[in-house]
């Protein structure tokens, strides 16, 4: 089983989503897990994040955060969905973490 993180941005640019869209965002991400038979720990954590523009200007929006244990041959197919729903919504990326999980006693 790997554990993976998955965070989008609200902004499309410097510009913040309407709430429709935004949410129609979150959503597909969501399903995008669902479809994967993922075993979905959080969902739709929010959050706000910042960054640098190319000008140098730091711009902060909202964003949401996911972390799930996902089969191993699914992570290339999430991963790849997740890379057209970018496009679609306008994203220069979306945050996607893959690692092992390990399980540490005392």
């Amino acid at each position: 089983m790997n554990t993976v993180t998955i965070t989008i941005g609200r902004n499309v640019g410097t510009v913040a989503m309407y709430d429709g869209e935004w949410a129609a965002f979150q959503n597909a991400v969501q399903v995008i897990l669902e479809n994967a038979n993922a075993d979905i720990y959080v969902r739709y954590a929010p959050g706000r994040g910042s960054w640098t523009d190319v000008d140098g200007y730091t711009v902060e929006e909202e964003n949401a955060t996911w972390v799930a244990g996902l089969d191993p041959a699914a992570v290339e197919t999430v991963r790849d969905n997740l890379a057209r729903l970018a496009f679609l919504y306008v994203q220069d990326a979306i945050a996607y973490t893959v690692g092992t999980t390990d399980l540490v006693a005392a």
